[in-house]
């Protein structure tokens, strides 16, 4: 009882943050200057609508839709996408991971996109689906069910948390901390690319008990948080929004062809066929927004 008190203080201290800022923007376009998007959408020219805005609003679905249901529904994710027997309590959180890392993306591009917010207002506003994410798991005993360490999960809702106030209030520290954050978590998940043993140790996971299933979904974590980095850092650093999210495509790439060329991965029914769509769909997005020139 005391702990989910804790928690719940933690979840509330987490919704204060955004509100005990200076300047709290609720979700709301700036005035007088239409969503940007929507506004080049509408010019024609010479009949078509502008590419680079097309898949800014096709990423922003795609985050949000993708993103929803594997966070919130992913026994249903591994279904579609052909893995309906890599149901471990393991393997469905880190879908769960995958899926909030990618509803973040489409949160973040929405606010940029459809909703006019600067680059840090937007981080602050992905960083919510990750508060949520962090209160689920420590308010379900996820950790304990999958035979982790409390610690990391409750490290990340601090830092979250941090986050989100550092995004909302201005405060002078925030692109930095933000930085070394995004920094440190492309860094924790390319470590986990390459040395997965190494990686479940720093977690607290024994590498002797994750089977090939979780191995494989623990890499597709990896590379959708990546992705989801890549976002971030580009907008700390100034990219331009629309290169920067062309950018997120070249993890999620090297994903996707990992799991094609893959042969230890059975995928059953047309989770194949909907994989390569992905692809060239990423593909697209990518040459389109993060190398085409204007």
């Amino acid at each position: 009882m005391i702990m989910k008190q804790v928690l719940r203080a933690i979840l509330l201290t987490g919704g204060l943050a955004g509100a005990s800022a200076r300047r709290v923007p609720f979700l709301k376009p700036k005035a007088n200057a239409p969503p940007a998007a929507v506004a080049r959408s509408l010019e024609i020219r010479g009949g078509d609508v502008d590419p680079k805005d097309f898949f800014a609003g096709a990423m922003t679905v795609a985050g949000l839709g993708q993103g929803f249901m594997s966070s919130q529904a992913p026994a249903l994710t591994k279904e579609v996408y052909g893995k309906s027997e890599d149901k471990t309590p393991h393997s469905l959180y880190l879908t769960r991971l995958s899926g909030t890392a990618v509803l973040s993306m489409g949160v973040m591009a929405f606010s940029l996109f459809f909703m006019n917010q600067d680059p840090m207002k937007a981080i602050g506003w992905g960083s919510v689906p990750w508060l949520w994410e962090k209160g689920h798991t420590l308010l379900n005993k996820v950790p304990q069910e999958c035979g982790m360490p409390t610690a990391p999960s409750v490290v990340w809702a601090i830092v979250t948390i941090v986050s989100i106030h550092a995004c909302f209030s201005g405060a002078e520290y925030g692109n930095n901390f933000l930085l070394g954050t995004f920094g440190l978590l492309f860094a924790n998940m390319a470590l986990g690319l390459v040395a997965p043993d190494t990686t479940a140790k720093l977690y607290g996971v024994d590498p002797a008990t994750v089977d090939k299933d979780q191995l494989l979904t623990a890499r597709d974590c990896y590379w959708e948080n990546m992705a989801m980095s890549v976002f971030v850092l580009g907008l700390l650093k100034g990219v331009d929004p629309h290169r920067a999210l062309g950018y997120t495509s070249l993890p999620i790439i090297g994903d996707l062809i990992q799991v094609l060329l893959d042969d230890d991965i059975e995928l059953e029914g047309n989770a194949s066929t909907l994989l390569k769509m992905w692809l060239l769909f990423h593909g697209a997005n990518f040459y389109t927004l993060g190398l085409k020139q204007d």
